[in-house]
Formats: structure tokens, C-alpha cells, sequence
């Protein structure tokens, strides 16, 4: 059956992980994870330890030198890596990634946030290798994770669905239960409780812009002339281009910038002027205090919405389309909208509702994997998994059509793991004894159609159609 390599898995859901893996276990697959936390829960499955920053296994070909390009400015600017060789760093990745895939030869690798070079180099050795990508990353709802076939934030495959896909009675039935139990100031993932600082609160009138900033790395948003930045933030070059523009464009106002906790940026020594702030106290409450927030690839965005505070997009972040926030399309259409925001928001009922036909859609329709149940959804934990194992393995025709084989004798057999016994597939019931002694063998990790058609072509060569 089918070998998959998974890789990073977020902590808070580690146990759900394990039930998944161990129900892809009992159904015949493989899972590897690579992964560079120390976790005894996922113990059993991880492939070695991530390298240290001392390993030195070179191997010095195209592929290599390719990557370099990709990846070294963004390697050089990542703050843990400052200070070090990115060519000897990205060599030892590719070469560490090469040897487990070697060692694994997976049907297919799960890649956390290709947008950051820790894993996403391992997706590019993949792909160059042939091997089908799937890629993961935190989502709206939490705890969890979801998979999509395309990437992540402007590479998502559901980035161009608008709202009217989104717009049933289920879905916004699903997404209010699961308003209505979460505490949307619980989705931050760090502990942010420091107070707002005196310098913003001094003058309760004066409004006030927030923006959320993400983390420029992991996000994509460096180096400036990078296809990932543009994917993600497309009419400015960073977060300081942006800032620098809203305090030029809009009178009247202060702008609030709130950096990711692990960002090492720091805009305050970049930006010098009087209505520009920098706050690291805790985003809940620079939400309640904000007149409009601007913000993309941030969890946060969901609390923005279901606060009914007016959101402005100035790129391709997880509300993007949604029906949900204001899209700007263009530099000009940006800084018009925060300025409409400041003085109405006229449609946060219109996205209070357009946000729960999303969050149904995302927890009903999507690859999710989290710690949560619904009664219109899933029953018990464990049907949770088993519902999970089965969506995953047949949206990526892993099951029925991963590495099993199919061999001709006197009778067709399909041999499948999932099957209690080696019996014809109902789609094949039309096909008849083929009176011969040989055994044909060949992979089926392809399409449905190709496969009936395989199947086909070996029968008419017999004779047999």
C-alpha cells in the first residue's frame, strides 16, 4: 500500500496525529514523520532527528545550486540562522532530505508551510523526484490543521472560491456552533498578555489603525522580489512599505503594529514618526481598542470578523474572497478602504454570516484534522479519525489506488488492502475469465479512468474484450 512522509505536526494536536497514524496502520500504509521537536507521543514513526546545525553531508549537484538560489537570502535573514553560511545550511538540507527520501521512498510527503525553508526544501527535493505533495498549515480553525492539494495562503486551492460557494444553510449552521463554542480569544498560539502601552491610550479619540503582522519568513514576504511575497502581500514589498504608506495616505489617525512574536523586525527603530507605534501587548486588546484592522495570514482575522470589526485584506491571507473582509485590489483601492472603514462599517452582519458558511465549509468539506466533534458532523473521536483516514486516502486515491498491484491469471484480481479478501472491484464486475497463464504486474498510484483503461488494454491484447 501506499508510504506517506508527514512532517512537522503541530503540538496541540500530537494525539489526534497518533490515532490517524495508527488507523493508516491498520488499513496497510506506511508513515514516516520528520520532524525537529522532540515528542515521545510520535515517537514510534519519526525518521531519524532533524539535523543539527553542524551537519555537514554535502552533496554538490544542480539540484543544490538551484535551491541556493530559492532559498539563501531568506535562510541568511532567518533570525536563528544569522550569522551563518546559508549555502552550507541549504546543501546540508538538501542532502539530509535526499537520504530520507531515499530511505522512505514515499507515495507522498506532507509539507508544513512550504513558504519556510525547513520543510519546504524538502518539497522542492520531492517534487523534483516525482513525489506527489501535499501541503499542510494551521488554519482558522483551532485546535487543528488543514491539508490542501495546491499550498498554503495565496498558493491555497480554495483561494479564488468565493462566498457564494460557501453560502448554505449547513454550513452556516456548523460554522455558528462552532462560534458559539470557542472563545475567539483563545487563537492566538503564544501568551501575549502585556498591556496596552500608555503612549496609544493617552488619547481615547484619536482613531486608530491595527495591523497584525505576520511572520515576514515563514510567510513568504522575503526577499521582496520573491514570487511568495507576491503571492501573499502583491502591492507592497514588506510590512515597513505598507506602514510607511498608510501613515502618507491617512490623516488623522495613529497606526498601531503589532509584530509576530517570533518576527525580528523591528519597525520602530525602521519608521520614525509621530503617529506610528510598535505593541507587543496582548492583540485581543489591541482589537477591542482598534477602529479597523489590517491583517493577512493571521488566525487572528477570524476574532477580528466575529467582533464585528472591519478587516481590510491587502493580500492573499485565509479570508481572502470570503466574503468575509475587504479586498483591496490595489494600492490605491487599500488605503480607500481603510479610510471608508474609519468612518462606517457598514457590512459586519453581511460578514459575521459569510464567516460561518467558511468556517462550515472548512469543517465539514476540507482535509482537517482537530480536536473537536460535532452532532451534524461526526459522532464519537474515533469516527472522527476513521472519517479523516477516509477522506485523506481517497481525495489522494491512496487507497483504492495506491501501491497495490494487480495480476491476471485465469482470473482478474485486484489486491487491496482495504478489501476483507482479494475480490473484483464492483467497477470491473462486467469483466470476464481470461484464460491464460501469465501474471501481469503494474502500479496503480494514477487516476480511476487510466487504471480501468490499463486494465483494458491488457485484456484486449489477450484477446479477451
Amino acid at each position: 500500500m501506499a508510504t506517506i512522509l508527514w512532517t512537522y505536526i503541530p503540538k496541540e494536536v500530537e494525539i489526534e496525529m497518533k490515532s490517524l497514524a495508527e488507523e493508516l496502520e491498520a488499513r496497510g500504509h506506511s508513515l514516516f514523520i520528520v520532524y525537529h521537536s522532540n515528542t515521545e507521543i510520535l515517537k514510534k514513526w519519526k525518521v531519524n532527528a532533524f539535523p543539527s546545525k553542524n551537519f555537514s553531508i554535502n552533496k554538490d549537484d544542480g539540484s543544490a545550486n538551484e535551491l541556493l538560489e530559492k532559498w539563501g537570502d531568506r535562510v541568511f535573514r532567518w533570525g536563528a540562522f544569522k550569522g551563518q553560511d546559508p549555502d552550507k545550511t541549504i546543501k546540508n538540507l538538501h542532502s539530509y532530505y535526499h537520504d530520507i527520501l531515499e530511505k522512505t521512498s514515499p507515495d507522498l510527503v506532507v509539507i508544513w508551510n512550504p513558504m519556510s525553508y525547513t520543510y519546504g526544501i524538502l518539497g522542492d527535493v520531492a517534487r523534483s523526484k516525482g513525489v506527489k505533495c501535499l501541503y499542510s498549515e494551521r488554519g482558522l480553525v483551532s485546535p487543528g490543521f488543514f491539508l490542501d492539494m495546491d499550498g498554503v495562503f495565496g498558493y491555497s486551492s480554495i483561494k479564488s472560491t468565493g462566498k457564494e460557494f460557501f453560502d448554505r444553510p449547513d454550513y452556516k449552521a456548523l460554522g455558528l456552533s462552532y462560534l458559539k463554542k470557542l472563545d475567539v480569544d483563545s487563537l492566538s498560539l503564544y501568551k501575549q498578555e502585556g498591556r496596552i502601552e500608555k503612549k496609544i491610550t493617552k488619547n481615547s479619540r484619536e482613531r486608530k489603525i491595527l495591523i497584525l503582522g505576520s511572520h515576514e519568513m515563514q510567510c513568504g514576504m522575503h526577499p521582496p522580489e520573491s514570487n511568495d511575497r507576491k503571492k501573499v502581500l502583491p502591492f507592497f514589498t514588506g510590512n515597513e512599505e505598507m506602514v510607511i504608506y498608510l501613515l502618507q495616505e491617512i490623516d488623522n489617525a495613529i497606526v498601531i503594529f503589532k509584530p509576530h512574536p517570533h518576527s525580528d523586525i523591528n519597525l520602530s527603530e525602521l519608521i520614525d514618526n509621530k503617529n506610528f507605534f510598535v505593541s507587543n501587548s496582548n492583540p485581543n486588546s489591541l482589537i477591542a481598542i482598534s477602529d479597523v484592522v489590517i491583517s493577512n495570514c493571521s488566525k487572528l482575522e477570524m476574532n477580528v470578523v466575529a467582533k464585528n470589526k472591519p478587516l481590510v485584506l491587502p493580500g492573499f491571507g485565509l479570508l481572502w474572497n470570503k466574503g468575509c473582509a475587504y479586498d483591496a485590489g490595489s494600492k490605491a483601492e487599500f488605503s480607500e478602504l481603510v479610510s471608508e472603514c474609519l468612518k462606517k462599517h457598514s457590512k459586519a452582519d453581511e460578514f459575521f454570516d459569510a464567516l460561518t458558511g467558511y468556517l462550515g465549509f472548512i469543517i465539514k468539506d476540507q482535509h482537517f484534522l482537530g480536536k473537536f466533534s460535532f452532532e451534524n458532523n461526526v459522532s464519537s473521536e474515533a469516527d472522527d479519525i476513521k472519517g479523516f483516514a477516509d477522506y485523506f486516502l481517497d481525495r489522494l486515491e491512496l487507497s483504492r489506488y495506491g501501491n497495490g498491484k494487480i495480476e491476471l491469471s485465469a482470473h482478474v484480481f485486484i489486491r487491496d488492502q482495504l478489501l476483507d479478501n482479494n475480490f473484483v472491484y464492483s467497477s470491473l464486475k462486467d469483466l470476464f475469465r481470461v484464460e491464460v497463464p501469465n501474471i501481469y504486474r503494474f502500479m496503480t498510484f494514477f487516476s480511476p479512468k487510466r487504471y480501468f483503461l490499463k486494465i483494458k488494454k491488457i485484456l484486449n491484447s489477450l484477446g479477451g474484450l
